[in-house]
């Protein structure tokens, strides 16, 4: 009888310490997770790559005072909405519900929507629909919003003229709702970046700052080590905006 007693009791402990185990590697597998954002690589049918990064469960924000790398909250750092020569953002900006600067710009027909970390791409109709009354409902939601070129919609590319080859960014909705950024890993026009977007299954994309202001970074899943992104570099000190992703 005792030696009955004494099995059981065996087993069960090596049942919970299972357990146990099975449990502390799921966490410590999840926390690893939780360090940041693991990005992946897909080639287009133009045989152009791109690195997507998902925003799954992090929230999207948009500021104006640079976040340090420091605050581990902080996910994905990438200039969002144009900077002009003199330092000022190029369209209209709201934070929070604070319109920050105008007039509107009637160039850049998208927008982006950021309410309670969830995101929001339209188009503004040549900045026609960004009107007092819907400038209002953006201000009462306490939400923020930026300008910026709108170059796919409902899954069709837009057509520019600009045959410049620079790295792209966008941020994007997939047919799937997902939203994501999606990056060139070489230089590429704006046909070529908004016709691959398309192809691969991106139906909404506003472009994101590039060029000498394309300096942004990343928190590795694995690690946590942040990456810096963006090919050019040259002039991040005069970046004044910046799209986040957030825990």
């Amino acid at each position: 009888m005792f030696k009955s007693i004494f099995f059981r009791l065996c087993i069960i402990c090596i049942l919970l310490l299972i357990s146990f185990t099975g449990e502390h590697f799921a966490v410590a597998a999840e926390s690893k997770l939780h360090f940041g954002i693991r990005p992946r690589t897909i080639e287009a049918p133009s045989k152009f790559s791109y690195r997507l990064f998902p925003q799954e469960k992090l929230a999207f924000d948009f500021v104006v005072a640079r976040p340090s790398i420091k605050n581990k909250r902080v996910v994905l750092c990438i200039p969002a909405a144009f900077t002009m020569q003199d330092g000022t953002i190029d369209g209209l900006c709201i934070i929070n519900g604070v319109k920050l600067n105008g007039p509107v710009n009637k160039e850049l027909g998208g927008a982006m929507i950021i309410e309670r970390g969830n995101a929001r791409l339209l188009s503004t109709n040549k900045g026609a629909i960004l009107n007092k009354n819907f400038l209002n409902i953006v201000k009462a939601k306490k939400a923020s919003m930026f300008q910026q070129f709108l170059i796919v919609q409902n899954g069709t590319p837009a057509s520019f003229r600009d045959q410049s080859k620079f790295q792209r960014r966008a941020v994007c909705q997939s047919k799937h709702g997902a939203f994501l950024m999606v990056e060139s890993e070489s230089p590429v026009t704006f046909m070529t970046f908004n016709s691959d977007l398309a192809s691969i299954g991106m139906v909404n994309a506003i472009y994101l700052d590039m060029g000498s202001w394309d300096e942004g970074w990343y928190r590795d899943a694995t690690s946590g080590t942040v990456v810096t992104i963006g090919l050019n570099r040259s002039r991040t000190e005069s970046q004044s905006n910046w799209l986040l992703l957030k825990k």
